[in-house]
Order: structure tokens, then sequence, then C-alpha cells
């Protein structure tokens, strides 16, 4: 619902701060989805949907997220065929962090990663500064993380921690 790829019944998603609505715009927002969407091409292009950034930067940003085994021109096939899923997600969330966003949305972000890769995920994800991190999982190895953790449960429940 918050990333708009399904709609909802009736009700709304906001963000409020000490009792005031805030509302921010779209373009503010990146989102990592746990099935991200890659382009026939090279990582280049999908790294910058076709906008200008230094080869020095794009390069930086695949060691940062852990992708350096990849090259610029790498050739993507068949929607990621020859990419395994945590690669893929590595590739979402570099390029959501080229684009400098407020929030991002993570939805089981570390879900196809192994142990190590997803901690390095993580620490990267948490040591953004300025940065707001909204995360959906199902499992969180390190609560300690967490400004706060709500447990969202059937029949219109939750559970702050």
């Amino acid at each position: 619902m918050i990333s708009q790829e399904i709609s909802m019944d009736y009700g709304e998603i906001s963000i409020v701060k000490n009792g005031k609505k805030i509302e921010i715009p779209m373009r503010y927002i990146g989102f990592v989805s746990q099935e991200p969407f890659v382009f026939n091409g090279s990582i280049m292009y999908n790294l910058t949907l076709g906008r200008d950034y230094e080869e020095k930067i794009l390069k930086d940003m695949l060691k940062k997220v852990n992708l350096e085994e990849l090259n610029l021109d790498y050739l993507i096939q068949n929607n990621g065929e020859n990419l395994s899923g945590g690669q893929k997600i590595r590739l979402e969330l570099a390029r959501v962090l080229l684009r400098s966003k407020s929030i991002i949305l993570v939805d089981e972000v570390t879900a196809s990663l192994d142990k190590k890769n997803s901690k390095k995920i993580r620490d990267l994800i948490y040591s953004l500064n300025g940065v707001t991190i909204i995360e959906v999982a199902h499992h969180i190895d390190d609560e300690s993380r967490y400004d706060d953790i709500i447990t969202i449960g059937k029949e219109d429940w939750y559970e702050n921690h």
C-alpha cells in the first residue's frame, strides 16, 4: 500500500509527528522491493536509468552495496535471469541511494541474501545520515538498530515495542 502497488479499500497511510500530519511528496521516497525490477541492458543503465552520473560515483556505489564483481558494462538479460535475487536487491538499493531519497521503504531487503551480505546491507542502510528507513521484515536480527518496531497482525491490530 505504501509503495502504491496495491490500493486500499478505505483509510489512509500518513506520517504523523507530534500530532501533526506531515505531507511528503513521492519524489522524496525511495522503495527497495523484495522482488526488484531490473531492465535488460547494462548495469550502468540499471543504475542511472538514463541520467548522467560520473563513472566513479557509480563504481563507488556498486562497491558500497557489495556488487563490485559486476562491472558497469555487464549486461542483464531476460529481466535479470543472470543475476541472483540478492544481486537484484543490491542493484535496486544502489539505484535508490544514488538518488538521495529522504525516506526509503525497504521490503524484505535481506530475505534472499546470505548472512554476510545481509549484515553488510543492513549496516549500510542504517548508517545513512538524514534518511528515514521504514523496513518491512519477517525476521529482525538486531532490535537495537530500530527506533521503533511495530508488529502488525490480523484483525486490525498492531503492537508497538
